[in-house]
């Protein structure tokens, strides 16, 4: 059974790409507009924005909601929850989009891996997989 990952960024930001916008400023995610993930390389080499970045890699969740539902769910590869869109939601990097764990449910429930009330993040306890589910 997979332990909880905390990891925020399980993406490809922070891998040695990054956008730069019309104004100069390095993002390591064209959507990722947090003010403390940005990095003016109008006054700064590209390469050091590129090596902060990589430090991306290790941040970790410290929301509680996160840690009790995103980081314990087995649907996080269906899930399009990201540090950029709860940081576009909730001004936060690490609080749940409602609506896209909603999506990822209801994906799940159309595929067979969830009944109905089935929730991904109680998968771990009840032995839940990704696999389709015998009807009733």
């Amino acid at each position: 059974m997979p332990l909880p990952d905390d990891h925020l960024f399980t993406c490809g930001a922070g891998c040695g790409g990054i956008a730069v916008d019309a104004y100069g400023r390095a993002q390591p995610c064209l959507t990722l507009r947090a003010p403390e993930l940005t990095m003016g390389v109008l006054d700064a080499p590209l390469a050091a924005a590129l090596e902060r970045f990589t430090e991306l890699r290790e941040m970790r969740a410290a929301h509680s909601d996160y840690l009790g539902r995103c980081a314990r769910c087995f649907l996080r590869g269906l899930c399009e929850q990201c540090p950029a869109k709860s940081w576009s939601e909730h001004g936060t990097l690490d609080t749940p989009v409602d609506y896209l764990c909603e999506v990822a449910h209801a994906q799940a429930r159309h595929l067979g891996w969830l009944r109905d009330g089935q929730l991904g993040w109680e998968g771990a306890e009840a032995g839940i997989t990704a696999r389709r589910l015998p009807k009733d």
